[in-house]
């Protein structure tokens, strides 16, 4: 999982072995998928706490672009996927597409001071 995700082990740093651990004690592994599968459950239980920073987030709409999750698997997406964050620093949104037969692709806006 380490090797899929590596803005999302950076960003927990000392903390990773043991959340990832814990998470892995708990949830059935997946049945297809490998580490990308891992990650995107894994990642799940972090988001909802508002525990990403930008680097984390911005990887896992990467990875939500490249791969559908489907009951405990993870498979090459085959369809179009439209997704967008708001990224902190310095603020902006991102928007990354992915048409069928092709791989994802961002777009950069930069947000207005409001």
């Amino acid at each position: 999982m380490a090797k899929a995700w590596p803005a999302l082990v950076l960003e927990l740093g000392e903390h990773f072995d043991a959340r990832f651990d814990a998470f892995a004690r708990v949830a059935a592994a997946p049945a297809s998928g490998g580490g990308v599968a891992d990650g995107l459950a894994f990642v799940r239980t972090l988001e909802g706490a508002g525990r990403l920073g930008d680097d984390a987030r911005v990887e896992l709409l990467f990875a939500r672009a490249r791969s559908a999750r489907g009951a405990g698997t993870a498979r090459a997406r085959r369809g179009p996927f439209l997704g967008t964050i708001v990224l902190q620093e310095p603020r902006r949104l991102l928007v990354v597409v992915r048409l069928p037969r092709g791989g994802p692709r961002s777009l950069v806006v930069r947000a207005g001071r409001g």
